[in-house]
């Protein structure tokens, strides 16, 4: 894809909903943060996203027109609402994705806020992720906080602790 005004692509924010749609988003997911690591595919699978639509589980992804006119994935998130933490009420990003040919297009950003707005309006004002080194200065400037390591998974990924408060 181009580099180009990626409003000419339609994107838009949706829910996987569609068995059509919901295997092209769990392939995008393995391809985008598990291929790249020789990883199995199994490794996308989570059991929250069974059934795939669940109160306190969001999954969206960003869809452009593909050149059929059918949908494609190319940016997507899953959000946990966590509102019983014994911290207090929060939610935690997971699966975050972007197609490599599509990033620094806006299509993170729009799919962070989009589930940054769900958060808001599940009253929500903290979010926290394990986020991959390489996302870190994305994501730092999106507002987030690095507050230290996290975990290296599958003993080939290493993440940090972000977070950030909600206005």
């Amino acid at each position: 894809m181009a580099r180009s005004d990626p409003s000419q692509f339609n994107p838009r924010i949706v829910t996987p909903a569609s068995n059509a749609l919901w295997q092209d988003y769990l392939r995008a997911r393995y391809r985008n943060l598990y291929l790249v690591y020789n990883l199995p595919p199994t490794c996308t699978a989570s059991e929250l996203d069974h059934p795939r639509i669940r109160p306190g589980v969001h999954q969206r992804a960003v869809v452009i027109d593909g050149p059929d006119g059918e949908p494609i994935c190319v940016a997507g998130g899953r959000l946990d609402l966590q509102p019983d933490r014994p911290e207090g009420p929060t939610a935690q990003l997971r699966y975050f994705w972007v197609e490599a040919n599509c990033r620094k297009l806006g299509y993170g950003r729009l799919v962070l806020q989009h589930l940054e707005d769900q958060c808001r309006r599940s009253a929500l004002r903290h979010i926290w992720m394990e986020a991959r080194v390489e996302a870190v200065e994305f994501y730092k400037r999106c507002g987030y906080t690095d507050v230290g390591p996290g975990p290296t998974k599958w003993d080939v990924i290493p993440h940090r602790i972000m977070e950030k408060t909600l206005p």
